[in-house]
């Protein structure tokens, strides 16, 4: 029960306590029934600003259930360190959410938070999804991007010249797919690192088995793409000399 809630409970019990004839006059000790009324509810708001301050206490634990978690952790990790921290921060806030007590005492009453411990336990476990989902996502996404890579290369390879020109044209853009293979490895490395943590955590990994093999065969075509290029360079002089 909210502590507006509450407020009308208790407003509507001293309301129909009042419509008792005599009720609060053999509690007042001669006071003026008026002003005895009065002070109770005054103590009753005391007691309910002491329940709000109580509540604020916790307003942390539940902030999680007003945002949309896959959105909240999407947004603002981006590195796996970033997954680390959390992943270490959601394991102590874990441990002191079991240190909560079950129920708080606020003068006469009582107020059980074993529903509240319930609903942060269940927000934990689904941010522990959100965090192990989205790192998968984001190893996914950066596998795609390495595997197009892959695709723009072999496609560039296998090309064949049908003029020096075009030899001079396949050299330049071997040149770009050798200038963008650095920060392609660095992209195939973060999905590892990212791999590695999701085993920790145990999770799915991204599967990456065909990613490498595919990896090592590009880069064995690269390492001898000028010789193939001189190959055909060479192979398409003689034809010019030849048809002369």
């Amino acid at each position: 029960m909210s502590v507006s809630n509450l407020r009308r409970a208790f407003q509507n019990l001293l309301t129909r306590l009042s419509s008792l004839a005599g009720f609060f006059r053999t509690i007042t000790d001669g006071e003026d029934v008026a002003f005895s009324i009065a002070r109770v509810y005054e103590k009753v708001e005391a007691s309910l600003s002491k329940l709000l301050d109580e509540q604020e206490k916790y307003a942390d634990w539940v902030a999680l259930g007003s945002v949309s978690l896959d959105d909240f952790v999407n947004e603002r990790l981006d590195e796996v360190g970033d997954w680390e921290a959390n992943f270490k921060a959601l394991r102590a806030a874990s441990k002191d959410a079991e240190k909560l007590p079950t129920e708080v005492r606020v003068d006469n009453v009582c107020v059980s938070l074993t529903s509240m411990k319930a609903a942060i336990d269940e927000q934990m476990r689904s941010l522990q999804d959100s965090l192990t989902g989205s790192l998968k996502r984001k190893g996914e996404a950066e596998k795609l991007e390495v595997e197009q890579f892959l695709n723009d290369a072999r496609d560039m390879l296998q090309m064949k010249a049908n003029s020096v020109e075009e030899i001079a044209e396949m050299r330049a853009k071997a040149k770009e797919i050798v200038e963008k293979q650095k920060c392609m490895q660095m992209l195939r490395k973060k999905v590892e690192e990212k791999n590695k943590l999701i085993r920790t955590m145990g999770g799915s990994t991204v599967d990456i088995n065909s990613l490498n093999s595919e990896w090592e065969t590009v880069e064995a075509k690269l390492d001898q793409h000028e010789e193939h290029l001189d190959a055909q360079r060479s192979e398409l002089l003689e034809i010019r000399h030849y048809l002369r």
